[in-house]
This record gives structure tokens, sequence and C-alpha cells, in this order.
């Protein structure tokens, strides 16, 4: 009988709130039927189940306030679903077409994205691995990346490309068989680029032990000060204070911002 009195009172409450049945009828079609059916069968049995634990205490049965609440709840959640059913489909369609006009635009990277960080990124960290042993490596390659950005004028032909919205998106320019020549615009993922980043990472060793360690290294080898400068550097190298996880984080932030000012997919 309970269950009779809740019906009949949410029906007539419906129908004196038109707006929340649209929503509910506009809504509950297409791809995203199941998932919030799923979401408003689950809300109403938990609000049913208290009204039923309830009843042991007081047999009161829910006012039109209160129903007008459980409908509100309803109603927030399906705008939530259909947010977020709007925001995949949107970036689905914006990959498509980014993908599209990347591929078909005139005038492509003169080399592709692997070579571009061999040729154009390799030979700046000379210059700037000593940024290392004031913060730390990420620090230093986000400072060799503004500079850079900052002193390249034509980025629009540079084979990694994003879109100038706040999710991180890249897109590079890569071989896609055995000749070099061969490139097509392909997404790129985090572990991907995690992947470049890294050896970005060891490349910076790789110079400090060239630039620095080598040409210390009886000093290193002989007097304490220079041991314990030695160990305090290298750990910066290795990253610091920070894990690897926010190192990259913050590399990929550094770069997307300093891509997105060029960007043509705004």
């Amino acid at each position: 009988m309970l269950f009779v009195f809740l019906y009949e009172d949410l029906i007539d409450l419906l129908l004196l709130n038109n707006i929340c049945i649209i929503k509910l009828i506009n809504i509950l079609s297409g791809n995203i039927l199941c998932l919030m059916s799923k979401y408003i069968c689950d809300s109403a049995n938990d609000y049913l189940s208290q009204i039923y634990n309830e009843k042991d205490t007081d047999d009161r049965v829910p006012d039109n306030k209160t129903l007008f609440e459980l409908v509100k709840q309803l109603s927030t959640r399906i705008d939530k679903l259909e947010n977020e059913n709007k925001l995949l489909k949107n970036s689905r369609s914006n990959n498509k077409n980014i993908m599209e006009i990347l591929n078909n635009q005139e005038i492509q990277p003169l080399i592709n994205f692997e070579n571009w960080i061999i040729n154009d990124i390799y030979p700046l960290i000379n210059n700037y691995y000593q940024y290392t042993f004031l913060t730390n490596i990420a620090d230093a390659i986000c400072n060799l990346l503004n500079h850079y950005f900052d002193t390249h004028i034509n980025n629009e032909c540079l084979p990694i490309q994003t879109t100038s919205v706040k999710i991180q998106q890249f897109y590079i320019y890569e071989t896609i068989s055995q000749y070099e020549n061969d490139c097509k615009w392909k997404k790129l993922t985090n572990e991907y680029l995690n992947n470049y980043l890294e050896h970005i990472c060891n490349q910076f060793i790789y110079v400090f032990n060239e630039m620095w360690y080598k040409p210390n290294e009886h000093l290193i080898t002989n007097t304490e000060k220079y041991k314990d400068t030695y160990f305090e550097y290298y750990k910066k190298m290795l990253g610091g204070n920070i894990s690897q996880d926010v190192r990259n984080k913050q590399i990929r932030k550094c770069l997307f911002d300093n891509l997105k000012k060029y960007s043509h997919f705004s």
C-alpha cells in the first residue's frame, strides 16, 4: 500500500513539473538509455529502501516536498550523464576531424617527431643541463622547451601539435613504414609520450656525465665537498624530490602550454 501511495504522489508531482518530465523523456533515449536507467533505478531503490526502513518506526508517507527532492536528485544525475555523453561524442568527433585536417594540410613538417627531438631538442641540452642543479630535471626541461618555443616562430611546421582546449591531447607526425619520409599524423598517448620524455631525461644524464662529472672526476674522488656536490646534482638529475609521474606531468603541461599558443584548433 505504501508503494502505491508513493507511486501516485510521484506521478502527480511529475505532472506538475513539466521541466523534469521533458528532461526525462529527452534524455532517456539513444546510447545512454541503459546507463541512465540504471542510475534512476538505483536512486529510486535507495530512496524506497530508506522509506521502507523508516516505516517500522513511524509509518509516515513522504510528503510532496520529499518526493520533489527525489525528482531534483534524479534530474541532476541525468544532466550530469547527458553532459558526459556530449563531451565523449565531441571528443571522438574532434579527434577524427583534427586527424583529417592535419593529414590533409598542404604544408607538412620536414622531419618526423623522433628526428625533431634528436635534431632540435637534444643539442640544446648542453646549454640547459646545469639548470637541473637549481631545482630538478623537470624544471630544466621546461626551461629548455620555453626557450625553444619562444625562439621558433614557425611552430605550425613542428611535428607535434595539440588543440587549444583544457584536455591535454597531442598529435605527432610519425613514420608509418620502413621509409623515413612516409609519415602521417597520429594521436599520441601519454604512455607513448612518457617514453620520449624518458629518453630526453637520459640524454640530460649523459650530457651531465660528459660535461660535468668527467672533468671533475678527480676532485669528486678525492674531496668530500665535490663528492657531496656530485651526489646532490645526480639526485636532481633523477628527479630530485618528485616522482617520475609528477616529473612527466609537469613536462607534459609545459609542452601543452607552449603548443596551444600556436594551435589552429580553437
